[in-house]
């Protein structure tokens, strides 16, 4: 990491690969523990569990380009 602290160690307990809770206005989240030697530990989760409630590829994609125009 170039710059700045990296305070993953300070919030969580948890190590790569496994989960931590993130809590949003909307409810409590699960997210990934990643880390990168240049950008530092960072989370991730999936917008969508089940993609079977998408009819086509074609709705996926307008819903996903949705959830990035609306902040989700």
């Amino acid at each position: 990491m170039r710059n700045g602290i990296d305070r993953h160690h300070q919030l969580y307990d948890a190590g790569l690969g496994e989960t931590v809770l993130v809590k949003f206005p909307s409810g409590d989240y699960e997210f990934i523990v990643n880390h990168e030697a240049e950008l530092g530990y960072f989370y991730t989760c999936s917008l969508v569990s089940d993609t079977h409630v998408f009819e086509n590829q074609g709705g996926c994609r307008l819903s996903g380009g949705s959830m990035f125009k609306t902040g989700i």
